[in-house]
């Protein structure tokens, strides 16, 4: 365990999600940023939840194939640890009851139990089980940062998503509210969902505070690539997740000729200067070498962060927001590159509900909006505004307070 840096004592450590389309350079990226910040003295841990880990071989360490050191946090230097989870072990050992829960579901569906426990790892189980251990090591204060190195785009979402599904059937399923787990009954498969349950109690909060956690895409100077960018972009604001970088790696220099590709690298990076803004944009040349290794890596990050705290947050707005307009409250929510057809928008219980393309979000609504009719839905420079109309009695009864 990294040794406790004099003066780094928070609460809870900062978070960096590390994510982006798969091949832009994620893992590399996400090394060298925990280098930067634990050569400051803070206690730093990168975790890895691509089920294809190659945050090890990043870091130049000589292990088998297959070896991801047990799925334990192991060493870099006296600040540093990385962490390669294996899901199945993690499974079969540390947390057997939750994956029981699916062997469960799945058999009482009519697969035979032996099926039934090898699709237990289906997609999915290693988003909670990191989502498990990231609320673990949130709440152990072992570490200051934690850089995690995200799968590619669409797999990271579902990962942010996870707390918010698991809550919706342990509502459905069994009519039990956040804090109130103690009325689940206490047969197995419920015993399971109880673990899970309290095991990600937090994290969703953890992962919406802009003081605490931020996103960092990693993109590349390709029209393609940055179309990818920007759905992130919205998806996780969406989510209620600030992004506070974009990187654009592998650009071109000169001395590497082609021309004709570095004028329109360059086109495409003026163009999502534009689009991102007020966003920082950081820029990283293309390399003649493979970026491995802790020197290659540290040379990578003096490029990225030069002088400047890594662990820094960026500029962000808040993710969700309520407000009063002409004595109607309004809540706003970013959703950056989005027009009004693109989102479909309803009630369910005490939430509204935003779909926007293949992802949705449940809104919760404070106590004062609950009965509301949603009078109208628009967005206006990236941001929808759900009015909402108060009926006079409720208006009379109820104050509400803007957050």
């Amino acid at each position: 365990m990294p040794s406790k840096a004099e003066g780094h004592c928070p609460p809870m450590p900062r978070i960096l999600l590390f994510s982006g389309k798969g091949g832009v350079g994620k893992t590399t990226i996400a090394a060298a940023t925990g280098l930067a910040a634990a050569s400051t003295g803070r206690r730093v841990l990168v975790l890895s939840l691509d089920l294809a880990h190659s945050l090890s071989d990043a870091f130049g360490l000589e292990r088998s194939l297959f070896d991801h050191g047990e799925g334990r946090p192991t060493p870099i230097n006296e600040n540093l640890e990385i962490q390669e989870i294996d899901v199945q072990q993690e499974v079969e050992h540390r947390w057997h009851d939750s994956g029981n829960v699916f062997s469960l579901l799945l058999a009482a569906t009519g697969i035979q139990d032996a099926m039934a426990e090898d699709l237990v790892l289906m997609p999915g189980m290693e988003d909670l089980i990191t989502l498990l251990y990231l609320n673990q090591h949130a709440g152990e204060d072992n570490y200051d940062l934690i850089v995690i190195d995200c799968p590619p785009t669409g797999d990271s979402l579902r990962f942010i998503s996870m707390p918010k599904t698991l809550e919706w059937y342990v509502r459905k399923r069994y009519g039990v509210t956040p804090g109130h787990d103690s009325e689940i009954r206490s047969d197995a498969m419920a015993g399971g969902l109880v673990d899970m349950y309290r095991g990600l109690a937090g994290v969703d909060a953890l992962l919406q505070d802009p003081a605490q956690t931020s996103v960092r895409l990693v993109s590349a100077p390709e029209r393609m690539v940055v179309r990818e960018t920007q759905r992130a972009f919205m998806y996780f604001s969406l989510y209620g997740l600030v992004t506070d970088r974009i990187i654009v790696n592998r650009i071109l220099p000169e001395a590497a000729g082609l021309s004709s590709w570095r004028r329109t690298q360059a086109a495409v990076i003026r163009e999502m200067e534009e689009l991102f803004a007020p966003v920082p944009i950081s820029k990283i040349p293309f390399y003649g070498e493979e970026m491995v290794g802790v020197e290659r890596l540290n040379e990578l990050a003096k490029n990225l962060y030069g002088s400047s705290d890594p662990a820094a947050p960026g500029p962000s707005r808040p993710p969700f927001q309520l407000e009063v307009d002409r004595g109607r409250p309004v809540i706003t929510v970013p959703v950056p590159f989005t027009s009004r057809s693109d989102l479909t928008l309803h009630r369910e219980d005490r939430h509204v509900i935003v779909r926007i393309g293949s992802f949705k979000r449940h809104l919760p609504l404070p106590r004062e909006l609950v009965h509301a009719p949603v009078k109208s839905a628009k967005i206006q420079d990236g941001v929808l505004r759900i009015l909402f109309e108060i009926p006079d009695k409720t208006r009379e009864s109820d104050q509400v307070t803007p957050k």
